[in-house]
């Protein structure tokens, strides 16, 4: 939920904003920037949560053979 939050307020800032972001005041672009790193940290915490699990799955593939070959 927060980064749906998260993102639905990054959305409404960028919307807001001007070009160079003159329109926005200190807070909100102290927000506009925490909400990009907590979608930027969500999105590479999914990737990595992905890849361990393909790996994990690799790993149980290769151990797999690796018992029927010796």
């Amino acid at each position: 939920m927060h980064d749906k939050i998260s993102q639905q307020y990054l959305e409404y800032l960028e919307l807001h904003a001007s070009d160079d972001y003159s329109s926005l005041n200190f807070i909100e672009l102290n927000l506009l920037f925490e909400c990009r790193l907590i979608v930027q940290l969500r999105l590479e915490w999914m990737l990595k949560r992905r890849l361990d699990e393909e790996l994990e799955a690799v790993e149980k593939i290769a151990n797999d053979c690796s018992y029927y070959l010796f």
